[in-house]
């Protein structure tokens, strides 16, 4: 594995990247390897673009980014490790490091080199209560009063045209969010990269918001035309 350049928090937290890695690799040329750890390092070397093995000068790289962004997007796969992804995910660079997101394979590879499954498992069904509670806290803030959004209530469970248009569109684009968050692919030339995982939440939430502003700003043009 390469050394660092410098001294640099960014540099000592890129390369204790690479400790479990090695770990991993020691433990598959012995002959008592674990299937699971087999099978991690297939998929994280498979990403590499190269057989199992000392990590070339290219790799390197690869996985040094990946890893980076892995930490960036700031969900650990344990309770232990969520304050230094936390750090990771308030580094100015963040963001942009994020955009080099690893496919969802390499990162359950990466979550199980630093936690056990049971720790993931629990973490994950933490992350997903706290996000549930947040899609709702954040559905009741939407609410106005029942005059304000009775036209909703209607499209939601209405059998007008217009609501089986609304309803129709909504869920096309619930499945579209979720599948840009999950999977990365290439249409027609174009390149389409997976979404912020953290913005989930508010892409969800952007067509009904766009339609009650639409709809509420119509109707104060409409009272302004009168």
């Amino acid at each position: 594995m390469s050394a660092m350049t410098n001294g640099s928090e960014e540099d000592v937290r890129a390369e204790m990247g690479f400790l479990p890695l090695e770990i991993m690799l020691d433990q598959y040329r012995k002959s008592s390897c674990a299937p699971s750890i087999q099978t991690d390092l297939k998929t994280v070397f498979a990403w590499l673009g190269q057989d199992i093995g000392e990590l070339t000068a290219q790799s390197e790289v690869l996985y040094r980014r990946g890893y980076l962004a892995y930490l960036s997007i700031g969900v650990a796969p344990s309770f232990q490790l969520q304050k230094s992804f936390d750090m990771a995910f308030a580094h100015p660079e963040a963001r942009a490091r994020a955009k080099h997101k690893p496919p969802e394979a390499v990162m359950d590879a990466f979550d199980r080199m630093f936690a056990s499954d049971s720790e993931i498992a629990s973490k994950r069904k933490h992350d997903w209560e706290v996000e549930t509670a947040q899609m709702s806290q954040a559905l009741n803030k939407v609410r106005v009063s029942h005059s304000g959004t009775g036209w909703l209530v209607n499209f939601v469970i209405g059998t007008t045209e217009k609501a089986r248009l609304f309803r129709a569109v909504s869920v096309a684009w619930c499945v579209w969010v979720l599948l840009r968050t999950e999977i990365y692919f290439e249409l027609v030339g174009f390149q389409f990269h997976q979404w912020d995982e953290e913005m989930l939440v508010a892409n969800l939430l952007a067509l009904p918001v766009l339609v009650y502003l639409s709809h509420y700003l119509f109707k104060v043009y409409a009272k302004m035309r009168k």
